[in-house]
């Protein structure tokens, strides 16, 4: 709770941060719009007084008779030029002469008329060029005999006067206005306490600035220039070691680049302050949400983590633990709840597994009884073939081999018998099988030394044998081979009887594990049926699968855990 309430506290500190950020871009750019808007009516203004001095009569008069004008005309033109200097916006206004002489007729709040002006290099570059009209920014523009605003920058509005009979130009007339006057447009516009603007041309030199030392001087070098250069917007810029928020637009009529720059931690200085007073408020909830916290686990928690842990103890398999408590609360009857619960699990779980035993049981027995009397029927089947031909040797050998199998099969009731008891079970069954089928069955038995006295399930390779001589091995005319490994590998049991018979596909071997396990008509019944012994004795992770191809050959892999018959598990 007290995290949440510091999370949301930070949060709503973040917000109000981003809230003033936003807050001071979007004043920032308006002040940018109403500075530009300032220097649109202050060019227009500009623009206005040239068209009226260009049309003036008396200017047409004095430069069409320059040399000739008498004096009465210089001093009309001169009264007429006087009062368009008296607006404020215009520090000085000059007329320039079509001719190379450099004469020139100036006008200006300090001195006279008549002054020469030494530099008329771009005047004349100015004849020479398609545009009617420009703007010009000019530094340290000085007269012959005085400067006139010396050491600061101005602006300068050309335009190219026409004879308006011949529409031949006779002439320009050039506005100035001192620095000082675009200042006065953003002077009073606000940009938080220590925020300030500056107006750059298109290579990056300083047009007006508050602080007048700086006027002309090259700022393409500053951090913020790259990105105020290359668009307009607002920008955030690390110079020094404070951040700042430069916000800028481009006034594209002359080219300047109107730029505004303010700390980032003034503007949040506010939110700053917020922001330590609900750190504070957070930090003291925090404190006693702890102590609250701290007081009321000792009460309600650690009964509740003292159950949690019992739970996980019985889940682990302790039944063991008594479940004690000194409480007559909820918390009380839940542990007295959970207790009973307890008890009742442990005799529902006893029933069980005395019924899963008994059922185990049961299956295991009924599975061996299926075994046992099909292979003895088959055996005395095949005595009684041998007496109906007299063959009393073969008769007295085939008995005395079913008494050596029978004897291996009881192993004194064990379920549970070492390999080697197992393989010599099968060796028995396979000299009783040869005399079945006398000149068609060859065998081999092959054991690993190491795998000779590991556990597996008595009688367990008969009924998969049999299989393979009467579902594999009896279709095929040529020798039947059947072959017996045993060996161990990643600590199992693995046995594999191969035979060399007729084979199987691969939905006949999904059909042997699929079919009606008490179905004994059914063919491969055995191989069922062990398989089904395996697992109820070891687990499903053991048991038999098969490989095969359909006419070459098949193999039956059993998979034993590795246990020597002195660690063999109870199987019932």
């Amino acid at each position: 709770m007290a995290g949440m309430l510091l999370i949301m506290l930070l949060l709503a500190g973040v917000y109000s941060n981003n809230m003033l950020v936003e807050k001071m871009i979007d004043n920032s750019y308006q002040n940018l719009n109403v500075i530009s808007e300032k220097l649109d009516l202050l060019t227009q203004n500009i623009e206005s007084y040239s068209v009226l001095v260009l049309t003036n009569k008396d200017v047409q008069k004095w430069l069409e008779g320059q040399k000739n004008a008498n004096y009465s005309v210089k001093q009309d033109v001169f009264a007429y030029l006087l009062n368009i200097i008296k607006s404020n916006c215009i520090s000085n206004l000059i007329i320039h002469t079509y001719h190379d002489t450099g004469e020139a007729f100036s006008v200006n709040k300090f001195i006279d008329p008549d002054r020469k002006i030494e530099d008329t290099d771009f005047v004349r570059q100015f004849y020479g060029m398609q545009e009617s009209y420009l703007w010009k920014l000019n530094e340290n523009y000085y007269f012959t005999s005085m400067p006139l605003s010396a050491g600061k920058c101005v602006m300068s509005y050309y335009r190219k006067i026409y004879n308006e009979n011949t529409v031949e130009v006779v002439g320009c007339v050039e506005l100035m206005v001192d620095e000082s006057v675009i200042t006065e447009l953003y002077e009073n516009i606000r940009l938080a306490d220590t925020g300030h603007y500056v107006i750059l041309d298109h290579s990056g030199k300083v047009v007006s600035y508050r602080d007048k030392g700086e006027l002309g001087k090259d700022y393409s070098d500053k951090e913020y220039y790259n990105a105020i250069s290359q668009s307009e917007g607002n920008h955030k810029i690390t110079m020094g070691n404070q951040e700042y928020l430069v916000t800028n637009k481009m006034y594209k009529k002359l080219g300047w680049n109107i730029v505004g720059i303010v700390p980032v931690a003034e503007v949040v200085k506010d939110s700053r302050r917020l922001q330590l007073f609900l750190l504070f408020l957070g930090g003291f909830f925090i404190v006693l949400t702890v102590f609250m916290g701290t007081f009321l686990a000792k009460y309600v928690s650690d009964p509740i983590i003292r159950l949690k842990k019992i739970i996980i103890q019985i889940g682990e398999g302790r039944r063991d633990i008594k479940i004690s408590q000194d409480r007559s609360d909820e918390i009380g009857e839940l542990f007295i709840a959970f207790s009973r619960m307890i008890e009742k699990n442990d005799d529902l779980m006893k029933n069980l597994l005395e019924e899963q035993n008994r059922k185990k049981e049961y299956e295991l027995a009924l599975i061996q009884s299926q075994l046992n009397p099909h292979f003895l029927y088959n055996t005395l089947e095949c005595i009684c073939g041998m007496a109906s031909l007299n063959k009393t040797d073969d008769i007295i050998f085939v008995v005395k081999e079913l008494a050596f199998f029978y004897r291996g099969v009881l192993s004194k009731g064990n379920k549970v018998i070492p390999v080697k008891t197992e393989l010599n079970i099968i060796e028995r069954y396979f000299n009783i099988l040869k005399y079945r089928y006398p000149n068609k069955l060859n065998y081999e038995i092959d054991c690993q030394k190491e795998a000779e006295n590991c556990s597996i399930l008595k009688l367990c390779l008969q009924p998969i044998v049999e299989n393979a001589v009467l579902h594999g091995l009896r279709g095929k005319k040529n020798d039947w081979n059947i072959k017996v490994q045993v060996y161990i590998e990643n600590e199992r049991v693995i046995l594999c009887v191969y035979d060399s018979g007729i084979g199987m596909d691969s939905e006949k071997i999904k059909d042997v594990f699929n079919q009606d396990e008490w179905d004994k008509e059914k063919v491969n019944f055995g191989i069922k049926a062990t398989d089904e012994r395996i697992k109820l004795c070891y687990g499903m992770d053991y048991g038999i699968h098969i490989e095969s191809e359909l006419g070459k050959f098949t193999k039956v892999y059993f998979v034993f855990p590795y246990n020597t018959i002195d660690h063999a598990p109870e199987c019932v």
